[in-house]
């Protein structure tokens, strides 16, 4: 029989060992990855919204704490606001290590390119949403990469004049940011190639009050471009959903944009650019530098993937033929396939059952 004392040396051996398996345990715990995603915009407005989606839905993981900043310059864009910004980050950041940042729109670009190496030091930063980009993140040569948003106007404009042969005028409107303005520069870039086609004008403000009151104006062969987010009459953003519909409520022509989140509310379609799919690209991106490897082996994506995407739903109200649409076209609002059906194959269908089980009930009570 074991003696107390070899009882008591036995048992302190396998506490021992427990402790031991348990700090060796602790030890070997993944160490979480640290993740600042920096947005130009505010939470709810849809864009913005769609790039955090698809940022989460690939670095959403137990071993990632993704931290998520919105800079609101959508609502004020000042020095000073971006001053309080610096100095807010400065103060919430500076026990802060992060892994790498993501940074969507040229907004948080500009800004993180000012300030850095003073806020964020050696901290790798993949964009997305770049409406404008320079030789800084292009070169290689810095701790910037990521995904252009490569808008295709053209295109968009391309398809609309195709579909609807009878417009004589294109009506772009859009807001006063960085990103309208790049809409109406490119879109009087390539004016000159529609000459004595199409006539170009040009909406160009915040208030959708002005939005409204201006395109009730416009010729009826026309169609509209829709670029922006608009601000109500103290100033508050409107949702894109709701910009939208006003928009589409107030005049009876066409409506395209080069923005998925423009879809569903009014819009026809257009070939688009998907918020969730640059969130997503991003993302990738910083999986791989979370995975070890160098930004520098990261190239800047120039041209961002878009696809023609149209709101089955209106197809049939001005009337679209769907075999002039592009082979690769995608719909929302598409009805289910049982819906599609022609209605004299349906009703056929419904008699064969009928008689099926008219001849079963007949074999079995005979």
């Amino acid at each position: 029989m074991m003696s107390i004392r070899k009882l008591i040396v036995l048992l302190l051996i396998i506490v021992n060992v427990l402790l031991l398996n348990g700090i060796v345990s602790f030890s070997q715990e993944t160490e979480k990855n640290h993740i600042l995603v920096l947005n130009s915009y505010h939470q709810g407005y849809a864009w913005t919204d769609h790039v955090v989606q698809g940022i989460e839905s690939v670095l959403e993981d137990e071993n990632n704490v993704i931290r998520i900043e919105y800079m609101d310059t959508k609502i004020i864009t000042d020095e000073i606001h971006l001053n309080n910004l610096y100095e807010l980050y400065k103060y919430k950041f500076s026990d802060h290590k992060f892994d790498v940042i993501i940074a969507s729109d040229n907004d948080a670009y500009n800004f993180l390119k000012k300030y850095h190496k003073t806020l964020f030091k050696d901290t790798p930063v993949i964009t997305c949403g770049l409406n404008v980009f320079d030789d800084f993140i292009t070169n290689g040569n810095n701790m910037f990469t990521g995904v252009a948003e490569t808008v295709d106007i053209k295109d968009t404009i391309d398809i609309a004049y195709k579909l609807h042969p009878n417009i004589n005028n294109v009506v772009i409107i859009a807001d006063e940011s960085l990103f309208g303005n790049m809409s109406i520069e490119t879109a009087r870039e390539i004016a000159p190639l529609y000459k004595d086609r199409l006539k170009f004008h040009f909406i160009q403000t915040d208030s959708i009050e002005d939005i409204l009151e201006n395109i009730k104006k416009i010729p009826r062969d026309s169609m509209i471009f829709k670029s922006g987010l608009y601000k109500d009459k103290v100033g508050e953003p409107i949702s894109i959903e709701e910009g939208t519909k006003m928009i589409s409520k107030t005049v009876n022509v066409p409506l395209y944009s080069c923005w998925e989140m423009n879809l569903g509310h009014g819009v026809i379609g257009g070939k688009v650019v998907s918020g969730y799919s640059q969130g997503e690209t991003a993302a990738k991106m910083a999986l791989k530098i979370l995975e070890g490897q160098s930004i520098k082996e990261l190239p800047f994506i120039q041209k961002s993937i878009n696809k023609y995407v149209f709101d089955y739903a209106l197809i049939g109200k001005y009337p679209i033929k769907l075999s002039d649409l592009p082979k690769d076209s995608i719909f929302i609002n598409n009805p289910s396939p049982f819906l599609k059906i022609k209605k004299s194959l349906m009703y056929l269908v419904i008699m064969l059952i009928v008689a099926v089980l008219i001849f079963f009930n007949f074999i079995l009570y005979k």
